[in-house]
């Protein structure tokens, strides 16, 4: 690449709500450490557990986010903006945290998934999010432009913004990240499975159906429960993954069905290769791998999640994945139709996450900004 390959000190900063934001940057991480930095990573607990087993060197620095719940009926519009404050508490509680760790951990760059507050004018920053434009409810969507308008106007105290999908048709979050008017740059989709297309056709199948759980609670638990009913009305093996790294790591069989308390990548790319047929959320870092595998599957939005619904509809237009609402999924139904899907789309755009990280890199060079 030409450059001379300085040791830089970089910070990253993942959203804590789940496990998606970091399970993304996961192929960021790894350029990072080509370029020989060394990686500190704001996250909760759970996040970390989740990058220890992905063998990914690291120095944790403890922190949570405000936590979000959802209920469990759908959310009307006293739960969105209750929502409101504790968003805005966690950027604000970002902001007084930064400027301590840039100087403690002498930092030269900060990469933040999704965290508005996580960033320090006099170094360059970061931010990744596919949601420019925020989507809600019919009854509140009067609110939307003046929403985007406040992250757009977030976006713009950092240096630089990057988009995790492509700009042309057919790009991946719809009407999310689109927006001509922002310092963006378009990066490609970013997964953990990043070129490791299946080709299912060859592959025997241990088990039919295979459900991944994902998401906050007490839909999480919820999602889990109906899972596992329906699941043992099939009369084929299943498997569920539950997405807990907190929990001792172990394999339970119930009935026809065998859960895993979790899987780091390497385990859930053999999970997924090995099922006929996959059943998980629509959040977008799971359409992002389902995307890189060249996989089809059940989508089911959390309810109240409007981000998630919206997704869910946009990709039933593109005849990528079968969607089903939670309050009326019927596995078996849904597996008859994902059984007429297949994944034509052939994509690949990852030399745009390596453009957009050598700009930044070079910038460092160019700019000595070595302590």
């Amino acid at each position: 690449m030409g450059i001379n390959r300085s040791k830089y000190n970089v910070l990253v900063c993942p959203l804590d709500w789940g496990l998606g934001h970091v399970s993304r940057i996961i192929p960021i991480l790894n350029r990072l450490l080509h370029y020989n930095c060394k990686l500190y990573i704001a996250c909760s607990r759970s996040q970390f557990l989740f990058l220890q087993q992905e063998n990914i060197p690291f120095e944790w620095i403890p922190h949570r986010s405000p936590e979000i719940k959802y209920k469990s009926r759908a959310l009307n519009v006293f739960d969105l903006l209750g929502l409101i404050p504790k968003i805005y508490v966690g950027i604000i509680r970002d902001k007084k945290h930064i400027k301590h760790w840039v100087t403690k951990y002498h930092i030269h760059l900060i990469i933040s998934d999704s965290r508005l507050g996580c960033f320090y004018r006099s170094i360059p920053s970061v931010v990744i999010t596919h949601q420019i434009n925020i989507k809600l409810p019919p009854y509140v969507s009067f609110f939307e432009p003046i929403l985007s308008w406040q992250i757009k106007k977030l976006i713009r105290k950092f240096r630089y913004g990057w988009v995790p999908d492509i700009q042309s048709f057919p790009n991946f979050a719809g009407d999310l990240s689109i927006s001509k008017n922002c310092n963006i740059q378009y990066i490609g989709i970013l997964s953990r499975f990043e070129k490791k297309a299946l080709a299912v056709q060859d592959v025997e199948h241990k088990y039919e159906v295979l459900g991944i759980i994902s998401g906050p609670e007490p839909q999480r638990t919820i999602f889990t429960e109906l899972l596992l009913k329906q699941m043992k009305q099939l009369p084929y093996q299943c498997a569920l993954v539950l997405g807990k790294p907190e929990y001792s790591k172990k394999i339970i069989q119930e009935n026809n069905i065998t859960i895993y308390s979790f899987a780091n990548s390497s385990e859930l790319y053999q999970l997924i290769s090995s099922s006929k047929y996959i059943v998980a959320r629509s959040g977008y870092s799971t359409i992002m791998d389902l995307i890189a595998l060249q996989r089809t599957a059940i989508l089911v939005p959390t309810p109240g999640q409007t981000e998630q619904e919206y997704l869910a509809n946009y990709h039933q237009t593109q005849k990528i994945f079968v969607i089903s609402f939670q309050d009326n999924l019927m596995l078996n139904k849904a597996i008859e139709m994902l059984s007429v899907y297949k994944f034509n789309h052939q994509y690949s755009s990852y030399h745009l996450l390596d453009n957009a990280l050598e700009k930044v890199i070079v910038d460092l060079e160019q700019n000595n900004r070595l302590y």
